[in-house]
């Protein structure tokens, strides 16, 4: 039912106001990976079972992925902690992830103390290499004890991709925005985000970030005067490619990037480049 209410009817789908639920959260049903959960059936209930038999194949996910492969669905945020999710609900998730059609603002999915292991969240990698429709920033995992770091470094590889895409976004929406100008102050970024924003203002198309058809007519070299990157960890690397992107990078004139208060942004002990 929930999974239809976030589909719509045609007239619901019409009318996207009235159907822009962002944040759906089924945290604590540990039966929604349950493969009886949509016939009302509780899991005592099942006959032959022993008491420590696994009985989630994840067929409970069925109608909730299906939801998530609509363009018109609008969630941002879903949370699934606890929600008895295997490594069959998870290839569930991850078919409709890799869906080109899948919810377009989809940036977040919490799935904290299910029963995943290094297999499901492979799977859930394989999907974010796809590139799907699906712009995720955040797969939260804690709480799966047979998930390794090393599955979570892996999906986290491209998890980074799209927030790095998405930050080139946002600075090229504030510079449209504020006359050229766009203010990142105390985001966390790091090496790795100050690359593709210099990649952006040199005007590279980056292979590894996918721009959206709505935005690629506008690119951060076209319009951007004026950045500040203060109190970040952007480190040397990360602050030398920004001043080779500006003195190299367009033929647009960028007076002012500030980089104080980051790691690599004290390269003189009385004054902080910009």
């Amino acid at each position: 039912e929930i999974a239809s209410c976030l589909v719509g009817s045609e007239m619901c789908i019409r009318d996207s106001y009235r159907c822009a639920v962002e944040e759906l959260c089924l945290v604590d049903n540990p039966r929604l990976g349950v493969h009886m959960a949509d016939t009302g059936v509780a899991a005592r209930d099942i006959p032959d079972r022993g008491e420590d038999e696994p009985i989630s194949d994840g067929a409970g996910m069925v109608p909730l992925a299906r939801a998530l492969s609509q363009r018109a669905v609008r969630l941002r945020r879903l949370n699934l902690g606890n929600c008895g999710l295997d490594d069959s609900a998870a290839e569930t998730l991850a078919a409709a992830l890799a869906n080109p059609n899948a919810s377009p603002s989809l940036e977040s999915i919490n799935l904290r103390s299910n029963d995943l292991s290094d297999r499901g969240v492979d799977v859930l990698a394989a999907a974010m290499a796809t590139r799907g429709g699906c712009p995720l920033k955040e797969i939260a995992l804690a709480n799966n004890p047979r998930v390794t770091s090393a599955s979570i470094a892996a999906l986290d590889g491209y998890l980074r991709v799209n927030r790095r895409a998405d930050l080139v976004r946002e600075a090229t929406r504030l510079c449209v925005e504020n006359g050229g100008r766009c203010a990142l102050r105390r985001r966390g970024l790091d090496d790795d985000d100050a690359f593709a924003l210099a990649r952006s203002l040199r005007g590279d198309v980056d292979s590894s970030v996918d721009t959206p058809s709505d935005s690629s007519s506008v690119s951060l070299a076209a319009v951007c005067v004026g950045m500040d990157l203060s109190d970040n960890e952007i480190g040397p690397a990360g602050v030398a490619a920004i001043a080779d992107a500006v003195r190299l990078g367009t033929c647009r004139a960028i007076p002012a990037v500030s980089v104080s208060g980051n790691p690599g942004g004290e390269i003189h002990p009385h004054k902080s480049p910009s």
